[in-house]
């Protein structure tokens, strides 16, 4: 239903806003006045030979991946109201597999036979303190398979109703719907009883377009967006939950990071909340006053609702009166004898625990219930004019953008911590707007060159979870430390722009362009630590950070003569700022009071941010001949992210680095896409291929801070010694299996298969 995607980056018209580095744009087709159909059909799975990174990943299924698409369109009162249909239906695995080594209830088998080894054996424990476990324990099959699965289906529509040349009328409506169910990565041996997950979204738009005069138009929009998703886990066994007695909780995850069994347990917002709902107005009109200014002007209103929803079950009263004992020793029986007895235990405390433990909250209990509603809307004007005299050309714009909170922000942060969400100290936040002035200019320089100038303001409000989550009045005081708060009076982001280029044709096929450009950011987001007379520490967001980006674009770009197009790009740049990720020091600060230890943080400074890459060469070359066949190959070329480095003995001789020190590997990869066209009779018949990373290269995505590779996780020998005897001594994970991290690298090579048809 696409007709036309564009991506515009760098600068851009005023017509476009909450943007800062590009903007998407998508024109949907329009019905036709013939009906016209496409069958699109197409499967695939990964292909590769990394099987010491991802599990299964050499077990080729064409379908793993399967898409069916169908659109029709055309006529239904000719010339006066047409249709345009799309149905989609996909399904697709996960690249992570699982190996079935552990069923739920081992994690729970696992830590009784600790502690009764414990009880038994306490003077036999090797040194390391770690007890092997038997394989008698790992109850799994070493079966293999994704470790999630996803399932979408999506359609579209579109009616429109021209009842004369000069105006028309139409309805265009977009829904979705998904599921997903399975695990992270720390299931990769322990794969069952998951949550799934549920999404939906639908979209209404009916948009006027109206010609005055063959030199005026003007189109309105209005649309209503509503978008909801939930979770939810049935209990299937008796591991879902557990009872009191420490001694034989199960283990949920190892030191090591990986599940050894047990349930997701719970609902997430099965009963239509967790949603966000968004009303749009908008309209432009377009002038060609006369043949050297075209006129634009435009608007847009965006009224938001934003629900957050979520709870903790609460005992029941029956429960907390309840008794049951849990003085069950096992130093004087067998292993088989004492699991005999915690499962009758297990057995009997479950059924109580099901029946009369758990309800739903009220909306007034001291939980982490949290229902609440924010409606923040968004506005903006703005007036263009691009002016044409002779070959010089004005790009001229002016947008003012407006938003208002509705939400209250705290007078007084350091009052005490009981009051700090009383409505004598929250007031309404204001108004934020920004006037962004967009200027561009072009004139040519000789017969096959031209200069071009661009400048421009450009305004993004921070996310709506940075600026509303938390809020205070879903919190107590014991639950406001250390939380991270939301800000409702964050500024918003700001952008300056610059941009000076100059295109030269070097033959009647080949062109080159030179673009210089500098961007410098404001109003970054960041953390700010606050204390209450009380003593209680709590943090939230602030503007505090800024960065820019400098650098240049070098492209040639070849057209299609006979069989041949193509070009190549290569972009040098810098990119720096006081900070990447606005919440870095707030986790350094909170693992510190985790593990009881000062940490010294180091002095703020401009340093390389996480997308500052400095070197980037795309190639694309295309073979084709149109209606017949096409192939064409992409390849990507980029030195490495930065990074910050650690040392193998930091906990013995803390770094004190700046942040992203260090770069990360360079990484390249190519793409490969074919297609072939028939002609079966009225009909016309596509096969086509794609494959993604040909070449089967994984790059390092992510690195160990130690050794900056994702390959080795450095550390001191002595404490790989050590770590590699326990590991041994338990008998559950190998070094490997523990020191690979498939998150780390690219996907490998990725292969797809499918057959379209034309009518």
């Amino acid at each position: 239903m696409i007709k036309e995607l564009q991506v515009i980056s760098g600068t851009f018209n005023a017509e476009y806003g909450s943007a800062q580095s590009g903007v998407v744009n998508i024109v949907t087709k329009d019905p036709e006045d013939k009906l016209h159909g496409t069958v699109q059909v197409y499967s695939g799975d990964y292909a590769s030979g990394n099987t010491d990174v991802f599990i299964g990943v050499n077990r080729f299924s064409p379908m793993a991946e399967g898409d069916v698409q169908a659109t029709l369109n055309g006529p239904i009162f000719k010339n006066k109201l047409r249709f345009l249909a799309t149905a989609r239906y996909n399904n697709n695995e996960s690249l992570y597999w699982y190996e079935r080594r552990f069923r739920p209830v081992d994690g729970w088998i696992i830590n009784a036979y600790k502690r009764w080894y414990n009880e038994h054996y306490a003077s036999e424990i090797a040194q390391t303190g770690e007890i092997h476990i038997p394989d008698s324990l790992r109850t799994g099959d070493g079966s293999m398979g994704p470790l999630t699965k996803s399932y979408g289906l999506t359609g579209s529509g579109k009616l429109i109703y021209t009842p004369s040349a000069n105006f028309s009328i139409s309805y265009s409506l977009f829904a979705s719907a998904s599921k997903s169910n399975g695990g992270s990565l720390s299931r990769r041996y322990a794969p069952d009883e998951t949550a799934s997950y549920w999404g939906r979204s639908d979209n209404h738009i009916i948009n006027l377009r109206h010609m005055l005069h063959p030199n005026l138009f003007y189109n309105l929009n209005f649309s209503y967006q509503h978008n909801h998703s939930w979770g939810y886990y049935q209990k299937d066994n008796k591991v879902a939950n557990y009872p009191g007695d420490t001694g034989i909780q199960p283990i949920t995850t190892t030191s090591n990071g990986f599940s050894l069994g047990a349930t997701d347990g719970g609902t997430y917002s099965k009963d239509g909340k967790n949603y966000t709902k968004i009303y749009t107005a908008n309209g432009n009109l377009n002038w060609q006053v006369d043949r050297h200014n075209f006129l634009k002007m435009g608007f847009e209103v965006k009224q938001h609702e934003y629900n957050t929803y979520s709870y903790s079950l609460v005992e029941t009263e029956e429960w907390q009166k309840y008794k049951y004992t849990t003085a069950i020793r096992g130093a004087d029986l067998n292993w088989n004898d004492y699991l005999a007895r915690m499962i009758d235990y297990w057995k009997n405390w479950d059924q109580t625990y099901a029946t009369t433990k758990w309800r739903f909250p009220r909306a007034d209990e001291v939980t982490r219930y949290r229902d609440y509603t924010i409606r923040p809307l968004e506005a903006a004007v703005y007036v263009q004019d691009k002016v044409e005299m002779g070959e010089i050309v004005l790009n001229a714009g002016l947008r003012l953008d407006l938003f208002k909170p509705n939400e209250k922000f705290i007078i007084n942060e350091r009052i005490e911590s009981y009051l700090l969400g009383s409505d004598s100290n929250l007031k309404e936040a204001g108004l934020q707007y920004q006037l962004s002035p967009r200027l561009g200019f072009s004139f040519p320089i000789s017969d096959q060159g031209a200069f071009h100038v661009a400048y421009g303001h450009f305004f993004q409000m921070p996310s709506f979870s940075t600026m509303y989550s938390e809020p205070l009045r879903v919190l107590t005081s014991l639950q406001l430390q250390d939380q991270l708060l939301g800000n409702c009076t964050l500024k918003p982001e700001r952008t300056i722009a610059y941009e000076v280029g100059l295109q030269q044709g070097l033959s009647a096929d080949v062109a080159a362009d030179l673009t210089l450009f500098y961007k410098d950011f404001r109003n970054q987001l960041g953390i700010e630590y606050l204390t209450t007379v009380d003593a209680i520490g709590y943090s939230r967001y602030v503007n505090r950070d800024y960065g820019n980006v400098k650098g240049f674009t070098l492209a040639l770009e070849k057209k299609r003569t006979g069989i041949f197009s193509g070009g190549i790009d290569y972009t040098f740049q810098y990119a720096e700022g006081s900070a990447s990720d606005p919440t870095f020091i707030r986790l350094v600060q909170v693992s510190s009071r985790l593990g009881g230890d000062p940490v010294q943080f180091v002095e703020r400074q401009i340093v390389p941010l996480d997308w500052d890459q400095r070197h980037t060469v795309n190639l694309t070359a295309i073979l084709s001949v149109p209606s017949n066949w096409s192939a064409s190959v992409i390849a990507t070329l980029g030195s490495g992210l930065p990074y910050t480095p650690t040392s193998v003995g930091e906990a013995l001789f803390p770094d004190i680095e700046f942040n992203n020190a260090a770069r990360k590997p360079m990484f390249w990869n190519v793409d490969l896409k074919a297609k072939k066209q028939f002609k079966v009779g009225g009909y016309t018949l596509g096969l086509f291929c794609n494959v993604d990373n040909l070449f089967d290269h994984l790059n390092q995505r992510y690195v160990y801070a130690t050794s900056g590779l994702a390959t080795v996780n450095a550390m001191l020998p002595e404490l790989r010694e050590i770590r590699d005897v326990k590991l041994a001594q338990e008998g559950i994970f190998t070094p490997h299996e523990i020191d690979n991290k498939p998150q780390y690298y690219s996907a490998p090579r990725h292969v797809q298969v499918g057959l379209e048809l034309l009518f």
